[in-house]
């Protein structure tokens, strides 16, 4: 079983430099947070709708290839992850708990996020619900 690790943290404070992927992403990841379907400028603005602290992940597969990208938006409030470029859910976060119908890419989540929460205890990625994920 190949291991998944998170590289490539990034603050995402407007949607202006979001490739056409990550805004389908982000407009993705805004109905996993609320159900709603609120333009991007609200998303990342400061009113009612918007995510607040937003980091975008990247996990990466031993052989250092795109395995998955990872939405933390809300300051850790949801997680979305996505396949690589596209805007096809892999698994996110509903009241707290992580759902995927994907069980192998659930556990090499599950010992990719118990890592990074090691290596970075500050990140919002460590707000989720790891008890949700299996291991």
């Amino acid at each position: 079983m190949d291991h998944l690790r998170f590289v490539r943290r990034r603050r995402v404070r407007d949607p202006s430099g979001l490739s056409s992927a990550a805004r389908a992403q982000a407009r993705a990841a805004g109905r996993a947070f609320d159900g709603r379907a609120h333009s991007l400028e609200v998303r990342f603005g400061s009113g009612p709708g918007s995510f607040g602290a937003v980091e975008l992940w990247d996990l990466v597969d031993d052989a250092g290839l795109a395995a998955a990208e990872l939405w933390c938006v809300g300051g850790g409030h949801t997680a979305v992850a996505f396949r690589p470029g596209t805007a096809e859910m892999l698994g996110a976060t509903e009241r707290g708990v992580f759902h995927t119908l994907d069980r192998d890419f659930a556990l090499r989540l599950a010992d990719a996020w118990r890592a990074v929460a090691e290596s970075h205890p500050e990140a919002d990625l460590n707000r989720c619900d790891l008890d949700s994920l299996p291991g």
